[in-house]
């Protein structure tokens, strides 16, 4: 369609001149990631430059109102919305003013990106020669995280409002905040094959961010968190701030019911919230709901959310989901449990804290006082029953496990080598200096979240791993790794 030609194809008009890469710029890609027409440079670069003019002068020729102008010594193919340009090294395809703005910048005459210098601290950082690699800069990096979740209008706003609200909540800035405010202001994503191991794709994405308060965790990883995650963990999530991501967390609940606007690109039922035409909430308005939240708890029992509980997690944490193949949680109807390990700085308090709660919200009647291990765990059963729902409790007086089901026991069964996941080889694909803070079964999570007539599906090989890590000057690197399927 850009040729502005009926029946050209790129393969028989590009490729069979066309060296072994090629640009695509834009001169504005807005946050939708709709470019205009008019927006859209082609840079070509010629493995045969003679051929190139050759072959595409049926096209040149086919253009409605076609003059030939002279600009900086190269002639100019302008037709009535695009101009052809052959260059010594590429051949450049665009709307006049653009083609034009291009030759400028190859004379010196206007600054090219290659000078700007988060350009070049992003180059230094991504896999050169992968076979895409890609630089975004002002409305469409803002956006890059609100577009790869496919957030609505509404969604972006309740994304810019839940990083507003845990600024306010945490007391710090993060590349969290950052990312959910919109205040990424370069991204840069090198995406390639890998063969050594299994087969997989691998995607690196590096971050720029100007925002100069941004806080940065000092504390290492230590992945003895992981030690309690049992092999049929369908889903992984840790890192080394367990409490800046408990504020978060907290954040985040009170948005759960317009979670279809922030999700649009995942399969995710739309809630009644998302298909209402109530607006989604700011971040005045979630700090306000969480505050007056925490309040009404310290009223009723003395206890508070933030200095009781939150300010107690200290250190690294794992959060997993566990499947129950036709099991549903009982109360909750959930295909799978759920299992956080995190590192604390007072355990007993901690647990003192979270069983009063508990307590608080479900009553005396429902809890009972268990022994796993030599370890005191407060538990909520299910209604008229003994099963267990949710299980509380620390050990070694530094590590608190929460655990719906019996995932509990499950964790402190791997904490003694029994049947681990990070045991297991397809975490180990993933696991390479460093752990990698997120990892997911695709087959789990398919045969979990949505399941197929006829059995289950997938490899067992096959899933996803990411790590990443600050680079200093404002830069943040994540790398993601797909395997894929024997």
């Amino acid at each position: 369609a850009m040729l502005d030609v009926e029946n050209a194809s790129f393969v028989d008009t590009i490729l069979p001149w066309l060296g072994d890469e090629l640009i695509i710029a834009y001169r504005q890609l807005p946050s939708n990631y709709r470019a205009r027409q008019e927006d859209v440079l082609l840079i070509l670069p010629a493995d045969n430059p003679l051929a190139a003019p050759a072959i595409m002068g049926r096209v040149i020729q086919a253009q409605d109102l076609l003059e030939r102008t002279t600009y900086r010594g190269l002639t100019v193919y302008q037709g009535d919305q695009i101009s052809f340009v052959f260059t010594p090294l590429a051949v450049l395809i665009g709307e006049d003013d653009i083609v034009r703005a291009a030759l400028d910048t190859e004379a010196g005459e206007t600054p090219a990106i290659t000078s700007d210098p988060i350009f070049q601290a992003m180059r230094e950082e991504l896999d050169e020669d992968a076979p895409l690699v890609s630089y975004l800069r002002g409305d469409a990096a803002e956006a890059s995280l609100a577009y790869l979740l496919g957030a609505s209008n509404d969604g972006v706003s309740l994304l810019s409002a839940m990083g507003e609200a845990f600024e306010e909540l945490s007391r710090v800035e993060t590349v969290t905040s950052a990312l959910l405010n919109g205040e990424i202001d370069a991204v840069g994503v090198s995406l390639q094959f890998v063969n050594i191991g299994p087969r997989s794709v691998s995607a690196n994405v590096v971050l720029h961010t100007s925002e100069s308060g941004i806080v940065e965790t000092n504390s290492a990883f230590d992945p003895t968190v992981l030690e309690y995650i049992p092999r049929s963990a369908l889903a992984v999530h840790s890192g080394a701030d367990a409490q800046n991501t408990a504020y978060a967390t907290m954040t985040a609940l009170p948005t759960v019911n317009f979670a279809g606007r922030i999700l649009g690109g995942f399969p995710v039922t739309p809630t009644t919230g998302a298909l209402s035409t109530l607006p989604s909430p700011t971040g005045e308005s979630l700090e306000s709901a969480i505050n007056s939240f925490a309040a009404a708890v310290e009223e009723v029992n003395g206890i508070s959310l933030f200095d009781d509980v939150l300010d107690h997690f200290d250190g690294s944490y794992s959060f997993a989901l566990l499947p129950r193949p036709n099991d549903p949680l009982p109360v909750f109807n959930t295909p799978f449990d759920v299992l956080l390990v995190a590192q604390v700085n007072d355990g007993e308090a901690m647990l003192e804290s979270l069983s009063d709660l508990l307590e608080l919200f479900v009553g005396e009647d429902n809890l009972q006082i268990e022994r796993l291990d030599d370890y005191t765990f407060t538990t909520l059963v299910v209604p008229d029953s003994t099963d267990p729902l949710l299980r509380i409790g620390v050990v070694d007086d530094d590590l608190l496990i929460v655990a719906t089901g019996e995932s509990a026991r499950a964790a402190l069964n791997a904490r003694r080598g029994d049947n681990r996941l990070i045991e297991q080889p397809r975490w180990q694909v993933f696991d390479g200096d460093t752990p990698p803070q997120l990892y997911v079964d695709i087959p789990a999570f398919y045969n979990t979240f949505l399941p197929m007539s006829g059995g289950q599906v997938g490899d067992i090989q096959s899933g996803i791993g990411l790590h990443s890590r600050s680079l200093g000057d404002g830069l943040y690197q994540y790398n993601l790794r797909f395997t894929l399927p024997n």
